[in-house]
């Protein structure tokens, strides 16, 4: 069954310092992906890479005709091509073959909204057995010159457009906690009404509260969602074995 799994920035990197990467960590996850491969596609935030570098050159809300911020973009945009190129190197190293597309070469926006995209090389890597790694990114957009998109809102544009088993997201908590309980299962009703009580995140993509929209979206696709701490070692490649784990699972 064909998974999208998203590596979340505050997992694979540490947000409290600046640039900081778990490259250890990062090796482990991509060895626990095998059991996943080939039938996968791969996302990933950005943290530590991305978000304090957005804020500083204040790109996340488009261009608007400044020097700067082209440079600001161009400057995110490498600081996260060497976040992805270390995923990349370990899930090669893993044996899963891989291969970094962006977002930014197949995708055009409109206000912050996909308006054309061209998935045909992402469904012809994955039938030979290729996994395509798409970072969040910042795509062309024809109002605001370029928009961020999230390893979140790449996620549920993939899930809508590809014959999708499951969502996975990987993060630096348990699963979602809820009263000071990690809750094991939420229907849609119940996610629902969670985020109408959620404050909006402090980072560029909203912080849980923005994911868990993403979230909604998916599952009223149709399609499970699940929330699993990468931290821990060993619980996503149990996950992906059948077997029980704590984590949160976002029932349709």
């Amino acid at each position: 069954m064909l998974r999208i799994i998203k590596l979340g920035g505050s997992a694979i990197t540490d947000k409290k310092k600046p640039l900081s990467v778990r490259e250890e960590l990062i090796k482990r996850i991509a060895k626990e992906l095998l059991p996943a491969y080939p039938e996968l596609v791969l996302t990933h935030g950005t943290g530590a890479f991305g978000h304090p570098l957005v804020l500083k050159y204040k790109v996340h809300r488009g261009y608007h005709g400044k020097k700067e911020e082209l440079i600001g973009i161009s400057d995110v945009k490498w600081w996260v091509n060497t976040l992805t190129s270390k995923v990349h190197r370990a899930l090669i190293d893993a044996g899963i073959p891989s291969f970094t597309m962006f977002a930014s070469s197949f995708m055009i926006l409109e206000e912050g909204k996909i308006k054309e995209v061209y998935l045909e090389s992402v469904k012809n890597y994955l039938k030979i057995g290729v996994v395509p790694l798409i970072p969040a990114d910042g795509p062309p957009d024809l109002k605001y010159g370029f928009w961020i998109v999230s390893g979140d809102y790449i996620a549920y544009y993939l899930a809508k457009e590809l014959d999708v088993a499951e969502v996975i997201f990987g993060v630096d908590v348990d699963g979602l906690i809820w009263d000071g309980i990690v809750l094991k299962e939420v229907d849609r009703k119940m996610l629902n009404e969670i985020i109408s009580k959620m404050k909006e995140g402090k980072d560029v993509t909203g912080g849980m509260k923005g994911k868990l929209m993403h979230i909604y979206k998916i599952v009223s696709l149709g399609i499970p969602v699940r929330i699993v701490n990468l931290l821990v070692p060993d619980r996503l490649k149990k996950l992906l074995l059948g077997e029980e784990v704590l984590h949160t699972l976002f029932k349709p």
